[in-house]
């Protein structure tokens, strides 16, 4: 909250010493836009550091930007706001203009204000790009953008940038409304990774497996189908089963429906967990005593096994199982 409020003050300040100077533009006031620019391009990296791929990726709803998009999003109008300058630039000088121009301080109140703005649909991000890219791209537009106010000796208070709805903006403002865009979307980031169903870090995403791993084991003790079908069986898995047989998950279904999943104990030894972005890889060891009319029924029967699982739609499932027998207890 302090950062926050220190964030907002400094943008006031930087505002204010601008406004009712119309063409006149400073060393500090060049040098206070280059702060701002440092400062928000380094909160971008802050907040997405170490991030997992199920954490750039995640949406608080389905038609929510992940911060991947979010990055994507900021790339674009890096890239518009160069167009801008340059083009404003190109222009010439306009000091008679520079009246037309609203104060400083309308564009930051704009760019800062709670109400929600509506992104053009060319600003929309595609979600094409991997985010590290995304990052890249963003890091690299930043610097851009940091290092053309550096080398320049221009008047931003005299070029401006006509707009084709009235708004005219100097290069000063074109700057705020730019870094301005930036820590508004900082805040998406902020309330993306607050939200309950965030993925966790990757230590965590162990724990979550190995919970969802004993719970799978025994739901399948207690032929438990309400947990199992549709949530930790996904609708897609498929098995290479014991019985050397490939099948879906609606075979395991049907199996687990006729007792043929009815086992007395079931104990699992996990040995290895590994993740790729959003695949968990788990294997190790089982033991199981089948009942009923199955076979083996009544003996201990040891096995390898394999499970995937895939983070989507913020939840864990398998996907795919490997299960092959390597030893039977003999009476």
């Amino acid at each position: 909250m302090k950062s926050i409020f220190f964030t907002l003050v400094c943008c006031f300040i930087f505002s204010q010493s601008l406004n009712g100077q119309d063409t006149l533009w400073t060393k500090e006031n060049k040098q206070a836009l280059i702060e701002q620019f440092k400062r928000t391009s380094a909160q971008v990296n802050l907040e997405t550091a170490h991030l997992t791929s199920a954490q750039w990726n995640f949406k608080p709803t389905p038609t929510s930007w992940s911060i991947s998009d979010v990055l994507e999003h900021l790339s674009m109008w890096e890239v518009i706001t160069l167009w801008d300058v340059s083009y404003a630039v190109y222009l010439g000088p306009k000091p008679e203009l520079a009246i037309t121009c609203a104060s400083d301080s309308t564009s930051t109140a704009f760019i800062y204000e709670a109400k929600p703005h509506t992104s053009p649909s060319f600003t929309v991000p595609t979600g094409l790009i991997s985010p590290e890219n995304n990052l890249k791209i963003f890091n690299t537009r930043s610097d851009e953008i940091i290092q053309s106010i550096e080398t320049s000796d221009l008047n931003f208070k005299i070029y401006i940038r006509l707009g084709n709805n009235g708004v005219n903006r100097n290069l000063a403002q074109l700057y705020i409304i730019q870094y301005g865009h930036v820590d508004r979307h900082l805040r998406q980031i902020l309330k993306n990774k607050a939200h309950p169903n965030f993925p966790a870090p990757q230590q965590d995403r162990e724990a979550e497996i190995r919970r969802l791993e004993t719970l799978e084991r025994e739901s399948v003790l207690k032929s438990d189908s309400s947990v199992l079908f549709d949530k930790i069986w996904s609708r897609n898995m498929v098995v290479n089963s014991p019985a050397n047989k490939a099948g879906t998950v609606e075979r395991s279904k049907m199996q687990l429906r006729t007792g043929n999943l009815k086992y007395s104990s079931f104990e699992r030894t996990i040995e290895q967990i590994t993740f790729d972005d959003n695949i968990a890889f788990v294997m190790g060891e089982e033991k199981i005593k089948p009942q009923g009319s199955q076979e083996n029924a009544g003996r201990i029967v040891t096995r390898r096994f394999t499970n995937i699982w895939k983070f989507t739609n913020n939840n864990w499932s398998i996907i795919g199982r490997q299960a092959t027998i390597i030893k039977v207890e003999t009476n």
